[in-house]
């Protein structure tokens, strides 16, 4: 009998992170034959692959899948053409999920209508040192993958990108992910880039007419390295979702997708003063700091600054 759910989870270089986000996925309250879970070791040079078989070598459900070519999104596709039901949810190697998680994602699948090809839960941040005061949740869990907070309560989501999902918690249907090519290999982390988007797939569906559905109370724990607690770190990712929005401008386009992400005025520094104080950690207005950092990246990456990846 085949099973009626998979999980994908990728790594590279953290076998173990990997082992205990595996872990909380064989203790899920389903029978084991009704999912499997598909371990993509993204050629990771630590022993991943062998370091799971050897921990979970009792498990029956479990396979691990190895893809050569560097990045998240080449994973995720590596881990879907892997799967052998018809949902493909998806989490973290730095994430735990709760018992009853894949039983919840098969209910609402089953029981929506129209039934959506992509849903999707909220995500609580764990701090392993005391969090910054400035780190507020309104501005910055979301580059962090938490924090989303739509809706109180279970709904669709606007479509046209307004609203989204994180991929450390949700579930595609595969068959209209494939047929919109699945997660796009231009775009999404490769290695230890700071490069995202992978998610973009799901403007792509909306495009088709599909939706995309957000349930609150479909939570999981994502751990969050005291690296990006740092404001050098903030700085960086927001220069390369920069480069990443303006990558995915190109990617929706080719599909006959014109999505503005940005304005057309751009707050760049002009002076040098103000440079300055673009990497001042004192600076009180840290936000429109970090708004400079990403219309630059837009821009460097519309000018092609940045090779793309493959198409």
């Amino acid at each position: 009998m085949s099973p009626a759910i998979s999980v994908v989870v990728c790594s590279y270089n953290r076998k173990d992170l990997l082992c205990e986000a595996v872990a909380a996925l064989v203790d899920q309250d389903l029978p084991e034959s009704f999912y499997e879970i598909v371990v993509v070791d993204n050629n990771s040079t630590d022993g991943t692959g062998d370091a799971v078989r050897e921990r979970f070598a009792g498990v029956k459900n479990l396979s691990v899948v190895f893809e050569e070519r560097q990045g998240l999104s080449a994973a995720r596709n590596a881990g879907v053409r892997a799967c052998q039901s018809p949902i493909a949810a998806f989490t973290d190697d730095d994430a735990l999920v709760p018992r009853n998680w894949l039983g919840r994602y098969l209910e609402l699948f089953e029981s929506l209508d129209p039934v959506p090809a992509v849903i999707g839960g909220e995500v609580h941040p764990v701090f392993p040192v005391d969090r910054p005061p400035w780190l507020d949740d309104y501005l910055f869990l979301r580059p962090l993958s938490a924090g989303l907070g739509w809706s109180p309560h279970a709904r669709y989501l606007e479509a046209g990108g307004k609203e989204w999902l994180c991929e450390v918690n949700c579930a595609y249907r595969i068959s209209p992910l494939l047929e919109a090519g699945g997660f796009p290999e231009e775009l999404g982390r490769v290695g230890e880039s700071l490069i995202s988007g992978e998610g973009f797939v799901n403007v792509v569906l909306e495009h088709a007419g599909h939706r995309l559905y957000y349930d609150p109370n479909l939570v999981v724990l994502h751990r969050i390295p005291a690296e990006r607690l740092t404001r050098a770190w903030f700085r960086q990712r927001m220069f390369w979702e920069g480069v990443s929005q303006s990558r995915a401008q190109e990617y929706l386009a080719r599909r006959g997708i014109h999505l503005a992400r940005l304005p057309r005025t751009m707050n760049i520094p002009c002076e040098s003063e103000a440079w300055v104080e673009l990497f001042d950690d004192a600076v009180d207005d840290f936000p429109v700091a970090l708004e400079s950092f990403l219309y630059m990246g837009f821009l460097l990456g519309t000018q092609g600054i940045f090779a793309p990846g493959p198409p």
